[in-house]
């Protein structure tokens, strides 16, 4: 519309809180996590045509379709709603910005991310942690069941409900970056070197011709157990070449040396899935 087309000429990309888009949604506030890779965008936002919900928006920064091909990720959004798993974001529907960025309404929750909570070290309890690996595995099991490769695991995009409702409620989100014909090492080609998503990528995808596969994702839930358990990350280096050479060393501290009450299951399986 004439509206959208102007606004689009007198705003930065992500400048759109307090504009109404498409005479619908009235932007409330910016909820992009800085600990995010940088690739999504969200949004508070209420749905003017739905008695004002609450809602979010989630989009594709500027600047990066051609890296992330804007009709893929509406393709997974398809495939995601109709899959509509209870630890995967619920989207409600899809469409385009008046930029031509690709946009997901999913639904409001007053969840926080795994990266707000965990800030300044936090460690979060040995039941909390089971609950939010076996959530989250799930949510990846589902996905991975659809051919679909979210690439972009890590505590910002994973949602925590209050400790009152336990598991319930714990999702995935941001699936921006997962493709069904992965586009490997373009996604973080981009990606700042001291960006905390490249702290639990695993080494194939941060090679230059790599491949991502479904373990990439098991590597990058590995990499956040560790860090919900000991309070940091198992590989902590600037830059992806460093990364991966820090990655190939392999695990030089083990788990129960950071973490008494860690059980030898627990201490046998997290080396094990992070394993070069």
């Amino acid at each position: 519309t004439e509206t959208n087309r102007e606004i689009s000429s007198s705003l930065a990309p992500d400048a759109l809180v307090g504009h109404v888009l498409y005479e619908r949604f009235l932007i409330e506030g910016d909820l992009s996590d800085p600990a995010a890779g940088g690739n999504c965008a969200s949004y508070l936002a209420k749905d003017l045509r739905h008695f004002c919900r609450k809602v979010i928006v989630r989009t594709l920064n500027h600047g990066r379709e051609g890296s992330l091909r804007p009709k893929s990720f509406l393709d997974i959004c398809g495939v995601l709603m109709n899959l509509g798993h209870p630890n995967i974001e619920s989207i409600l529907e899809t469409g385009k910005l008046f930029d031509g960025r690709p946009y997901a309404v999913t639904a409001y929750t007053s969840a926080h991310s795994l990266s707000q909570i965990t800030t300044g070290g936090r460690r979060l309890v040995l039941d909390r942690v089971a609950q939010v690996v076996e959530s989250v595995g799930e949510a990846l099991a589902a996905a991975h069941s659809r051919k679909i490769i979210h690439g972009d695991v890590a505590p910002a995009n994973i949602m925590i409900p209050p400790p009152e409702q336990e598991a319930e409620g714990i999702r995935l989100v941001c699936f921006g970056t997962a493709w069904p014909d992965d586009p490997g090492h373009s996604r973080i080609a981009d990606m700042p070197p001291q960006s905390e998503s490249l702290l639990y990528k695993s080494p194939e995808m941060i090679a230059d011709d790599g491949r991502a596969t479904p373990a990439s994702d098991i590597y990058s839930l590995a990499a956040v157990a560790w860090r919900i358990l000991t309070g940091d990350v198992p590989f902590k280096v600037a830059g992806p070449d460093k990364m991966r050479e820090l990655i190939a060393q392999g695990i030089r501290v083990r788990p129960s040396d950071l973490r008494t009450d860690l059980s030898t299951d627990a201490e046998a399986i997290l080396p094990s899935a992070l394993q070069y």
